[in-house]
């Protein structure tokens, strides 16, 4: 299935048009269902960000209500079979005028994450709602990420993506390294990526697992070439094996950092863009760091 977002729609109070293959005939690609929302305003922008998973879908409407912002679930099957209706109008807790929260969403399992790219005084933030909190049917928000250390011109939450038990977030004019402003994605995990934020990786997905060694890859997301770098190399003793991995677990490129070396280039010209992880162990003590590679 395909959704596709129409935010000018109607004086911008905007649709979405859910698509299903071989809808119509083989390998046709027909209309299922054209979704709007319930309290449709001019100039809502629904239609904006838009994410599809399962018998689920969520469509944002960053401008509504002064750009306060909405975003809405949509189920499957809902008012009948074969239809999709509306479940559940989302909204932040905190919400504010420009926040233009609904920009951006991602919908996985029984989580959804919408955007907020103007709130928490600019610096952006992303809010979580999981099904039946607050009550059966009900999607009650459970969480707030924000990056700790934001500011109104790094753009977070410019980019959402969610996937299992890891959520990207990214941050288009991040200025990373100082003075570029080259953008980042930060990584959280966790069960489903749901209650309390943990972030698992930063602006230059970074972790560091106790005994491990500090351990730093950019940039990201990442194209033709990826940079490991170890924060604390020994000039002495055995070197740091370095496997890059596919979200499967396969090893797809590996080498070993000898001692003094503080990097190494991973050349990805070959890869298809999608997530990845940097494994690196030394003395049997495990990083690993996600990573984004886009095309």
């Amino acid at each position: 299935e395909l959704l596709v977002g129409a935010s000018g729609n109607l004086s911008n109070r905007g649709a979405a048009y859910l698509f299903g293959k071989d809808t119509g005939g083989a390998n046709n690609w027909g209309l299922v269902k054209k979704l709007v929302a319930a309290d449709p305003a001019t100039g809502d922008g629904f239609g904006t960000g838009l994410a599809l998973a399962g018998d689920w879908a969520v469509v944002g409407a960053p401008n509504k209500a002064a750009a306060r912002g909405a975003a809405y679930v949509f189920r499957r099957d809902a008012g009948g079979a074969g239809n999709w209706g509306q479940a559940k109008k989302l909204e932040a807790a905190d919400g504010a005028a420009q926040d233009r929260f609904g920009a951006q969403v991602a919908v996985w399992g029984e989580y959804a994450y919408v955007a907020a790219a103007k709130a928490s005084g600019g610096a952006g933030a992303v809010y979580v709602f999981q099904r039946d909190a607050g009550g059966p049917g009900n999607w009650g928000q459970v969480g707030k990420y924000a990056a700790s250390d934001g500011t109104p011109s790094d753009n977070f939450a410019s980019a959402l993506a969610a996937s299992g038990q890891l959520l990207a977030i990214g941050a288009s004019t991040d200025e990373v390294p100082a003075g570029e402003r080259r953008g980042s994605v930060r990584f959280w995990t966790g069960t489903d990526c749901g209650g309390v934020p943990r972030p698992d990786g930063a602006a230059t997905a970074s972790a560091g697992t106790p005994g491990a060694p500090t351990v730093r890859c950019w940039p990201s997301p990442f194209s033709d070439a990826l940079t490991v770098e170890m924060a604390d190399t020994p000039a002495r003793g055995g070197g740091r094996a370095v496997r890059l991995l596919d979200v499967a677990g396969r090893t797809l490129w590996h080498s070993e950092l000898p001692a003094g070396q503080a990097r190494l280039t991973i050349q990805t010209g070959d890869f298809r863009a999608g997530m990845y992880f940097v494994h690196v162990e030394t003395g049997g003590t495990p990083n690993v760091i996600p990573v984004a590679l886009v095309r």
